[in-house]
């Protein structure tokens, strides 16, 4: 059956008409917790200390537990993580795949065995290790909470495997705010302060010289910023699997007032905590107050949105930089996240010699801005009986730049791969890919929650949209200035529709399969307008 070409077009055209903005550049990563470059030592010092342990981490435990992840030797023989498995420590702390592991706990692994690495990773139970890690684009010092796992990836090296079910140790029942259509919503930014403003880079053709007569290219050091919202959708809530959508929004407009997306990533845990945004109460109360110089866990009430919290900060130094946490401990959500860090020296003129100069220094706020419940009509649908992991679902279909006049439409391919099932929610590995007209698509990849509490899922349950009218306006968020909506129906398909001051997506589903079956969207960049238009090409039926 093919789907109605009306409905995709009647949700664009019943939006307001888009103005044109100034839209930045785009972050591949969102701002805020998560891996932070690893602080490089100021010159004539050595390392920082790994972080100390959480001050509630036992100091011994008879079983020992791994990280979730699953290494890979290149060809040069150097461990590189080539899998993580779903919803275990790595893939809460965000460790990047296809990064090479140089250390843990700060101990360089050259020169060791296989199972010396794998020996190093592991560890009691709720202790954590830090893993020295080396991407294309910078070397991350990640701090994950080891846990109980099954099969290989208890040991931490070699082939990752699906953490055992259930939530080992869980602490106590759930918040009430936390479930299934929870949105917080945080303010996020970022800046870049130079240590220097020219740099020197070594040049075979470049116009700076030293008295040695060494050659320099002269580059300017800028600063540098952006700030956006991070948007935490959370698909299901259950004990054994707490799955979330983040949806970072990046501001367009030099007044902070209107906000466009940038990107959708998926975040996995459970009732031991989400990544960083999320730890139970009970384990934030357990913590003792600490001093020392390496850490610091203090209790305070912090004032925020109106209202003063009881809160629990802990803090984490080194020379070059610091992480903080401040969570609210009734309800375990973090309020803020501050960090800094100073990168390595460089190079920089001082008449005609070439001296050291400090390194920029990056700082990253994040703040709770809003925490709410999303009134979804499939709040409380199922997954199909149908869905299996290792499904995929493909669409096809165009991208059109509106500048770029008399050019045909591009090529555009999204695909969304089920790789675990959890309750009626599913995680899916997706990848999009553009084909610019040279006969090869470039990819890009990442991953997303599907479920009953978000927009835009790759099914629908019918009957959760009978006796709505269409323009029924479903929800309407007061801090992004995004509404959902119900756009209508034509007897086999309905469309629903999100719409944000420059971008607008609609979602058309069949109403016999309640199936995806097509989508399209509009994205204002500047004065150009993105338009993609998919259509279902392979159903996983």
């Amino acid at each position: 059956m093919k789907p109605s070409r009306l409905l995709p077009a009647l949700a664009l055209a019943a939006a307001a008409p888009l103005t044109a903005q100034f839209v930045p550049p785009l972050p591949r990563q969102p701002l805020g917790p998560g891996p932070v470059p690893r602080p490089a030592p100021a010159p004539g010092q050595t390392e920082p200390p790994p972080p100390d342990r959480p001050p509630d981490a036992p100091p011994t435990a008879a079983a020992r537990g791994g990280v979730g992840i699953g290494f890979q030797p290149d060809a040069q023989g150097r461990l590189v993580v080539n899998e993580i498995a779903p919803g275990g420590p790595a893939q809460k702390a965000r460790v990047p795949v296809g990064a090479i592991l140089r250390a843990v706990d700060r101990q360089p692994i050259d020169g060791l065995s296989f199972e010396q690495v794998r020996d190093r990773i592991q560890g009691p139970i709720g202790s954590t290790v830090v893993l020295t890690l080396e991407t294309e684009r910078e070397v991350l010092d990640v701090v994950v909470q080891r846990a109980a796992l099954g099969g290989a990836a208890a040991a931490g090296a070699g082939p990752a495997a699906a953490p055992t079910p259930g939530p080992a140790g869980a602490i106590g029942d759930l918040p009430a705010w936390l479930r299934t259509g929870a949105r917080a919503i945080y303010f996020a930014g970022t800046a870049t302060l130079p240590g220097v403003s020219t740099q020197l880079v070594p040049a075979d053709d470049g116009s700076w010289v030293d008295g040695n007569g060494r050659r320099y290219r002269e580059d300017a050091v800028p600063s540098t910023g952006g700030g956006g919202l991070n948007q935490y959708d959370f698909v299901h809530v259950a004990p054994d699997c707490i799955a979330a959508n983040l949806t970072s929004l990046v501001y367009a407009d030099a007044g902070l007032q209107t906000v466009t997306r940038a990107n959708v990533m998926a975040m996995v845990g459970d009732a031991n905590g989400l990544a960083d945004l999320w730890l139970p109460p009970a384990k934030l109360r357990a913590m003792a107050e600490q001093e020392s110089p390496g850490q610091r866990v203090r209790r305070t009430r912090y004032p925020l949105l109106g209202r003063t919290f009881d809160a629990i900060v802990v803090q984490t130094r080194a020379d070059s930089g610091y992480q903080r946490y401040t969570y609210d401990l009734d309800t375990g959500l973090m309020l803020v996240f501050s960090a800094s860090s100073t990168g390595a020296a460089v190079l920089t003129p001082n008449g005609d010699r070439a001296q050291t100069g400090a390194g920029a220094t990056t700082i990253a706020t994040v703040m709770l801005r809003d925490l709410r419940q999303l009134n979804l009509p499939w709040a409380d649908q199922r997954a199909p009986q149908w869905l299996q992991d290792g499904q995929r679902f493909v669409y096809t279909g165009t991208l059109r730049n509106s500048l770029a006049e008399g050019l045909p439409p591009w090529r555009y391919e999204f695909t969304a791969a089920v790789q675990r099932r959890a309750g009626p929610a599913v995680l899916a590995q997706v990848t999009s890919s553009v084909d610019y007209g040279t006969g090869q698509a470039v990819p890009l990849e990442g991953s997303r929650v599907y479920g009953p509490g978000t927009v835009g899922n790759l099914w629908l349950d019918p009957s959760k949209l009978q006796g709505l009218q269409a323009g029924t306006v479903i929800d309407r968020d007061p801090t992004t200035g995004w509404q959902i909506a119900f756009v209508g129906s034509d007897g086999r398909h309905a469309t629903i529709a999100e719409q944000g001051p420059l971008d607008q997506q609609s979602y058309t589903y069949d109403l016999q399969s309640g199936m995806l079956v097509a989508t399209a969207s509009r994205q204002q960049q500047g004065p150009a307008t993105i338009a993609i238009d998919l259509q279902l090409a392979q159903s996983p039926r």
